[in-house]
């Protein structure tokens, strides 16, 4: 060795002190799949409901036609039946949406937000119906049995005199709570821009 050239350092070079940023991987949100699993649900249940909702006339009907008592209440059920049928078939119609909605926002389908939204306007508009039939057929029953029996006590009168009215706030809070929801949520900034990037 040149005496002129330099020997090795007498100790090894310092590890660096500065970290290292490593890349960390965005972990997708979970709301797609909460979302995703209530509206499955929600379109099974909807499904089932309005399937008996379709043929529960016909065995009340069935139930109801040998019991004098019962006769007014009978006649109520013979007016509106077709149309409490009626409704009930598009309600299975709007379960099944709802249903297929829900796969694809699990999936994360661009289509699926689209899907629900329309779930979601029609159902609103279901629900104001079946209120208002609920309403009447309601109106008409406890007229007829009061009219039919005069014993009725006046604070029975009093109480089923409010009972439509009840079952119609209480049909539009239960049925409106996830369409809207399903309005609301999807138009928020960060959920929005989120949708905008699934295919």
């Amino acid at each position: 060795m040149n005496a002129e050239e330099p020997g090795p350092p007498p100790w090894p070079s310092a590890p660096p002190t500065e970290a290292i940023p490593w890349p960390v991987p965005e972990r997708p949100s979970g709301w797609p799949t909460a979302i995703g699993v209530i509206a499955i649900v929600c379109g099974i249940g909807g499904i089932a409901v309005g399937l008996w909702a379709a043929v529960a006339p016909f065995f009340m009907r069935a139930l109801l036609q040998n019991v004098p008592e019962q006769r007014s209440g009978l006649a109520v059920m013979d007016e509106w039946w077709p149309v409490s049928v009626a409704l009930a078939i598009v309600g299975v119609g709007l379960a099944v949406l709802l249903l297929i909605g829900g796969v694809g926002v699990l999936r994360r389908g661009a289509w699926a937000p689209r899907a629900c939204n329309t779930w979601a306007v029609l159902k609103v508009l279901l629900v104001i119906a079946n209120a208002a039939v609920a309403y009447v057929v309601q109106k008409q029953t406890l007229m007829a049995m009061q009219g039919q029996n005069a014993r009725m006590p006046p604070g029975w009168r009093a109480i089923s005199g409010s009972m439509p009215g009840m079952t119609v706030c209480f049909a539009l809070l239960w049925g409106w709570a996830l369409p809207i929801f399903l309005l609301i949520w999807p138009a928020r900034g960060t959920i929005k821009e989120e949708i905008a990037q699934w295919r």
